[in-house]
């Protein structure tokens, strides 16, 4: 990996002409030419994710992208998740669930604080006009993934279940964007969302801090 001129990250590939002639199974005690490679010479099959010289840190392409090009971000993540996976460390996690993320609302949020599509759904009983909650941009990109696809976004903060959590996000969300209580349309979708809340509280494996974030 090295920068150019203009602060762009480029790739070095291997050229294709090593793999042509190479035998397609495994021999006995031998592994695939591709899995040699990668074993024994390190080249990589997956763009780096970790810096170097600073294992909780991300490495110069994935700054890069964090940085200037955040859709590819989140792609890349996906596309090689398997190999990825395996590297996460808290530190890392901390690093990568900072990053911000463009959402559906134009705004650039932390991958913390925003949301997974599937939950989108779940809001339109509750939500009206301009009231909304950061949800990723992630299917008009990726037409062909699908929600569960994307869930390991969870291990970085963003939300991907109707929970306790969700329904308090919702109810902020109507707050902010509703400053005088009178000015507030259809305000029974308000008494519907305390009874979503009062039943995620209700079967609490810890009532005591649920009740308290509820407060």
């Amino acid at each position: 990996l090295y920068f150019d001129n203009s602060f762009r990250p480029a790739v070095s590939y291997l050229n294709s002409s090593y793999f042509p002639s190479v035998p397609e199974k495994d021999t006995v005690g031998s592994p695939a030419w591709e899995s040699w490679l990668h074993q024994e010479l390190g080249i990589l099959r997956a763009p780096r994710l970790i810096d170097p010289n600073d294992p909780a840190k991300l490495s110069g392409i994935f700054n890069y992208l964090a940085n200037f090009r955040p859709e590819k971000f989140l792609g890349t993540l996906k596309s090689h998740w398997k190999s990825y996976e395996s590297l996460m460390t808290p530190a890392l996690i901390e690093e990568i669930s900072h990053v911000k993320i463009l959402c559906q609302n134009r705004e650039k949020i932390e991958l913390c604080s925003a949301f997974l599509p599937v939950l989108e759904p779940c809001t339109q009983i509750y939500l009206r006009g301009e009231e909304k909650l950061p949800f990723l941009v992630l299917y008009p990109l990726y037409p062909q993934s699908n929600a569960e696809e994307w869930m390991f976004l969870t291990k970085f903060g963003a939300h991907g279940t109707e929970d306790l959590e969700f329904y308090l996000a919702l109810l902020g969300c109507i707050r902010e964007t509703t400053v005088i209580a009178l000015n507030l349309s259809f305000p029974e979708r308000v008494f519907k969302l305390y009874e979503a809340i009062y039943s995620k509280y209700w079967w609490s494996q810890n009532k005591i801090a649920d009740g308290e974030r509820i407060r």
